[in-house]
């Protein structure tokens, strides 16, 4: 993913290093907001990333969502779909980038697809505007979906 960020273009690709002392930064705020729980360790939180690119956020977030949530779902395959299918989101801002972030976080073409490490609820391949398209679509609710929309919808504009 170094490789990837250092590419010159008309996209900006966030390094690795960069999203996870963001990814550092939220946990801290969260634990200080929520009387030190580890956010990294709770099942209900709900990632979105509406701009993605490589999908380095997005992975970074389900490796630490892995490493973490052991205690509440010890099955590795089950806690990867939970991960997967309930708690991580993107919106691609290409069908290029939608390509290459359901690649770093899927290790696939499809969220659902054969070589797709998620085994859990198909993911949906909706699409939320012309240009962008969803990644992980997952068993989100309506709601959520729509916020997803509206909130890319706005960055937009």
């Amino acid at each position: 993913m170094t490789c990837i960020a250092n590419l010159s273009n008309d996209e900006v690709f966030t390094p690795p290093e960069f999203a996870n002392r963001m990814l550092d930064t939220l946990a801290e705020a969260w634990a200080a907001n929520n009387g030190g729980a580890d956010l990294w360790a709770d099942t209900s939180v709900r990632f979105l990333d509406p701009c993605t690119n490589s999908g380095v956020f997005l992975r970074e977030i389900t490796s630490r969502l892995t490493k973490r949530l052991p205690a509440q779902i010890s099955d590795l395959q089950k806690r990867v779909d939970h991960i997967l299918t309930k708690q991580v989101f993107g919106i691609g801002t290409t069908r290029l980038t939608s390509l290459l972030a359901r690649r770093s976080l899927y290790c696939s073409k499809q969220a659902n697809g054969p070589h797709s490490i998620a085994r859990g609820s198909p993911a949906k391949q909706a699409t939320s505007g012309s240009s962008a398209r969803s990644i992980a679509g997952g068993t989100a609710d309506a709601n959520f979906a729509a916020q997803a929309r509206k909130h890319s919808t706005a960055a937009r504009s």
